[in-house]
């Protein structure tokens, strides 16, 4: 495969390949070869004294037939999706780019970067990169940081284009490796000693004055944790997250989106211990008072 080297467009930073004699985005002259930017419509003025208006006509400001790409589809390194969405933005329109994606499309990519935004469905990667990520992986993105290299391997997905820009969209498929890294237990950093379940039974126990003055003056936003026998485990819905029952305990477990891979094969009547921030609001109702803990893996108990 040919080495491809692009450099900046002189006239308005675009990149271009190096021996390309024109910019797709300005049409820049290159006075080197002498080579005249590929031709534009120039917008036609068309004056008609009609009583006393004027009717103005533009054409389009796109490059002509005559206009060709500034890099060859052979020197296109497709396992870079950078080199490819810059290579698709050259191209004279959409068919060309239709047909150029379908020839690509399933390919392989290992690509690595710092990522501009990491939300739980999608990573940006980098100015026409975005990698895709399927459910059951989402908190590979959302227990990764801005500032670290995230690596997208998978294939090519689709593409987009926006105010003249393409964007091409990796399917996320992680190694065995990845897998591996982002299903481990992050370590314990902080410890708690405070029973959550013991605290929600002598609350039910106070009047409600004195719950709402114990609440105030010294529980709410402290860590606290519950250990006990799972009755459910319940799916996340539009405002609420997964939420983990237990029986006996008065203590409601609610877990994050980016830590749901840690309780997604828990089984009814299994042990577990929760721990985390004491959520800050707690509900009493006939007779019982009922807290919740806002899971947290890196919170230990002792």
């Amino acid at each position: 495969m040919a080495d491809l080297r692009f450099i900046n467009c002189p006239n308005c930073g675009a990149r271009i390949h190096e021996k390309a004699t024109f910019c797709p985005k300005c049409n820049p002259v290159n006075t080197e070869s002498g080579a005249p930017s590929s031709t534009m419509k120039i917008g036609v003025a068309v004056l008609a004294a009609v009583g006393a208006g004027f009717v103005f006509l533009f054409g389009s400001h796109e490059p002509s037939s005559a206009a060709k790409v500034a890099v060859a589809e052979t020197d296109v390194d497709t396992g870079n999706p950078m080199d490819v969405a810059s290579f698709m933005e050259g191209l004279r329109n959409e068919d060309e780019r239709r047909n150029y994606f379908s020839k690509i499309s399933g390919s392989y990519v290992d690509f690595s970067t710092t990522p501009t935004r990491l939300d739980r469905d999608e990573v940006r990667m980098a100015s026409g990169v975005e990698c895709v990520i399927p459910e059951r992986f989402k908190h590979h993105s959302l227990n990764s940081d801005l500032g670290n290299e995230f690596r997208c391997t998978g294939t090519y997905l689709e593409y987009r284009q926006i105010w003249g820009g393409v964007t091409v969209s990796i399917q996320y498929e992680p190694t065995t490796d990845a897998i591996k890294q982002f299903s481990s237990r992050p370590a314990v950093s902080r410890y708690t000693s405070l029973n959550a379940d013991k605290m929600a039974r002598s609350m039910s126990e106070m009047t409600e004055l004195g719950r709402t003055e114990f609440w105030d003056a010294s529980v709410e936003g402290e860590t606290a944790f519950v250990t006990g026998q799972v009755l459910d485990v319940d799916a996340a819905g539009i405002v609420m997250p997964v939420q983990v029952s237990f029986v006996g305990p008065n203590v409601l477990c609610s877990v994050a989106p980016r830590w749901e891979y840690l309780v997604s094969d828990l089984d009814r009547g299994e042990p577990f211990t929760c721990a985390g921030t004491l959520n800050s609001r707690y509900v009493h109702m006939m007779g019982v008072t009922l807290l919740s803990i806002d899971y947290d893996p890196t919170v230990g108990v002792r």
